[in-house]
This record gives structure tokens, C-alpha cells and sequence, in this order.
């Protein structure tokens, strides 16, 4: 296409306009709703796109802590919808010691890898760790 794909940076309108002003479209075959477009643009196409809110949930802290310091330890079964992923178990733990405890984020982090570590959930191996070089 002559412009990028993402709608931030061009509408379907705009990419149509561009490929009809590229060549790659004729104009004879432009889409049907083209022609009303141009007679009838909208007001404000940004006003949408800035009420989107990002939605970013607690645990998603917690997510990007795991994941950056510990990684994935093991094989997930996207079959099974029973299984919990460790990072889930993590999640779910790191709650768990929350509602029990006044420490701060990072010994929050430690406490819980500590524990799952005991369960043997967490394996301390090499080959798992990304902090390792």
C-alpha cells in the first residue's frame, strides 16, 4: 500500500486517496462510499481515537517484573485451560503475600520468588534465567 497500515498515522480514506494519487488505483475503480466521503467527511475523525483510555491493570506490573527478572520457566499448554501459567502462579502469590505484608514492591518481588521457589514451581536454572550471563 502507499501509506503505513496503522490508523494513527492515515485512515482507510487516506490510504484509498493515496493509492488513486500513486497509480496503484484507478480512479474509475475507487470503493462506493469514496465519493460520499469526500462530499461528507466527518468533523473530527482524532476525537475517537482520543477517548480510547489505556487499560493497564495492577498485575500488569507484576507480568513485566516476572517476566524481566525471571522469565518463563517450563512449557505452557495453550490446550488446556485448567493449566495456570507460572507467571499466573506468580501473579496470584504476589496477592497473596500483598494482603499480609507492609513490605515494599521489590521485597514483595523477592518474597514471592522466594516461595515459589520452595513449592518448585520457580527452578533457579541457568538455562531458564535471563539475569544469568
Amino acid at each position: 500500500m502507499a501509506q503505513a497500515k496503522f490508523e494513527k498515522l492515515g485512515t482507510i480514506y487516506t490510504r484509498i486517496k493515496g493509492l488513486i494519487r500513486g497509480g496503484a488505483l484507478r480512479f474509475e475503480d475507487r470503493p462506493l462510499w469514496y465519493d460520499i466521503y469526500e462530499k461528507y467527511p466527518p468533523i473530527n475523525t482524532q476525537s475517537v481515537k482520543n477517548h480510547i483510555p489505556k487499560l493497564i491493570y495492577p498485575e500488569d506490573y507484576i507480568r513485566a517484573y516476572f517476566y524481566d527478572n525471571i522469565g518463563q520457566n517450563g512449557i505452557i499448554n495453550l490446550l488446556d485451560p485448567k493449566t495456570e501459567t507460572i507467571c499466573q502462579k506468580y501473579v496470584e502469590k504476589y496477592c497473596e503475600i500483598l494482603q499480609d505484608s507492609t513490605d515494599d514492591n521489590l521485597q514483595l518481588f523477592e518474597k514471592t520468588k522466594n516461595a515459589l521457589e520452595t513449592k518448585g514451581i520457580i527452578k533457579d536454572n541457568k538455562f531458564f534465567n535471563k539475569n544469568i550471563n
